[in-house]
């Protein structure tokens, strides 16, 4: 099975190749075409020339792994136009793609976004076990200032 992690490097041949080749034949392909090696575990997918068949290609360092999909009608709704022979892709995007849809029409939200400069701040508070919110978790928590405020006389 194979999981699409945001880490994974996915590349897309931009020319239709002959989807009757093996791993072998689609290896040659991305050494040759693309100009990668297929063995740095890196998703390299690849349509066939009617648009009907997408190809993925990987490696997980055990061993190099071959899924197709085909579509039993239509085509693929989405591929890019590019002159580079490869064009990057996100996980997400290539799951769109594999869903028959348009992922720049997706209209989903970034895959990233800039963390707040009040975060670490509030971070730091919420924490409170170190130095920094010692002070505020002493107002917060009255557990330490009872324990030893009424200690008890010895018996």
């Amino acid at each position: 099975m194979l999981q699409l992690t945001p880490q994974r490097r996915i590349f897309v041949a931009t020319q239709p190749v002959a989807c009757r080749k093996g791993i072998d034949g689609l290896g040659a392909v991305c050494r040759q075409g693309l100009g990668e090696h297929p063995l740095t575990g890196a998703v390299y997918v690849l349509r066939n020339r009617a648009g009907t068949a997408l190809k993925r290609l990987l490696y997980d360092g055990q061993g190099s792994g071959l899924m197709m999909k085909r579509l039993s009608q239509g085509r693929f709704a989405w591929w890019p136009n590019s002159a580079d022979a490869r064009v990057p892709l996100s996980a997400r995007a290539l799951l769109i793609v594999l869903w028959n849809r348009h992922p720049e029409r997706a209209q989903m939200a970034c895959d990233w976004r800039r963390v707040a400069a009040d975060a670490a701040r509030r971070r730091a508070y919420a924490q409170g076990s170190h130095a920094a919110g010692a002070a505020q978790t002493a107002l917060r928590c009255s557990c330490s200032a009872t324990r030893y405020s009424t200690a008890l006389p010895p018996a």
